[in-house]
């Protein structure tokens, strides 16, 4: 558990992610799990049961508002307004120039 906010970090890793996590991982705790090339269905399963999820444009962060977990998601602000998700539970961030969040 992470000592100064009261909760656990779990950090997901898919095909194309080892490096990045390896970096993540060097900045979180040393007992923070890695959940490392799940399913998708598993995946989902371990979004649907997260209280919060952060993350980038990606397939993961669509796959986490659409199952319902509290999002907040980091875009490119030129395909914010395109590309961040519906859920009401999402929280789109644009990232670059300034003034471009909803």
């Amino acid at each position: 558990m992470i000592e100064e906010g009261g909760f656990q970090l779990l950090v997901h890793q898919g095909p194309a992610d080892a490096r990045a996590v390896d970096a993540l991982c060097d900045i979180v705790p040393p007992s923070t799990p890695r959940l490392v090339e799940p399913t998708l269905t598993e995946l989902a399963g371990a979004l649907a049961l997260a209280q919060a999820y952060l993350g980038s444009d990606s397939g993961v962060s669509h796959l986490a508002a659409s199952v319902g977990t509290p999002s907040v998601i980091l875009y490119p602000a030129e395909t914010l307004r395109r590309w961040a998700p519906w859920a009401p539970g999402a929280v789109p961030l644009g990232v670059g120039a300034e003034g471009d969040t909803p």
